[in-house]
């Protein structure tokens, strides 16, 4: 390898400027122009092989699966506790932590479900079929997460084969109140 210096003709506002050298740049994805270049596909191959992992890591399948370590059986138990004067008070947090079994790392239990994976979203448009972007408190914290979409038929849950709309017991006493959720 030599470091000579290649002619290099830019195009600008001031037209071409023929007498503008730069160093040869030598670099595994890069040779200059007539030199061999030996390096070439395993560059490729990474490129793809980066797209296909970024495809792979942006994948939803794991949102809205069970996330059965966020709460306890006792907060299980008490999901949505119906008060003497007919309201209703459900329980709605999340967590993040290692241990659970999701792509984010993060559980959510809210509308009087269960633990299960979701991410983080700025509208509804960053969450997948079934789910809208919902800002959920724990404690004096809130952040916006994909929480199972409220519906009143299957249509309005999107994907009519693999998702549903079923009614989530207690969560308003006395109306049929109703989220998306996987078919069976």
């Amino acid at each position: 390898m030599s470091n000579k210096l290649e002619r290099f003709t830019p195009l600008g506002p001031g037209g071409r400027d023929p007498e503008v050298l730069l160093p040869l740049r030598w670099t595994p994805c890069y040779s200059p122009r007539g030199v061999s270049r030996p390096l070439q596909r395993p560059c490729v191959l990474l490129a793809t092989l980066a797209v296909a992992m970024s495809a792979i890591a942006c994948n939803d399948d794991d949102i809205g699966q069970s996330c059965p370590t966020l709460l306890t059986d006792e907060q299980r138990d008490n999901l949505v506790t119906v008060n003497d004067d007919g309201t209703a008070t459900v329980l709605e947090t999340y967590g993040t932590s290692v241990a659970y079994p999701c792509d984010e790392l993060i559980c959510v239990a809210s509308q009087g479900r269960d633990g299960y994976c979701t991410k983080e979203c700025r509208s509804d448009a960053s969450c997948p079929d079934g789910f809208s972007c919902r800002s959920v408190s724990a404690g004096t914290f809130a952040r916006s997460l994909c929480t199972w979409k409220q519906c009143s038929k299957d249509s309005d849950c999107g994907d009519e084969d693999k998702l549903a709309c079923r009614s989530v017991a207690n969560v308003f006493p006395g109306e049929d109140f109703k989220l998306c959720d996987f078919k069976d």
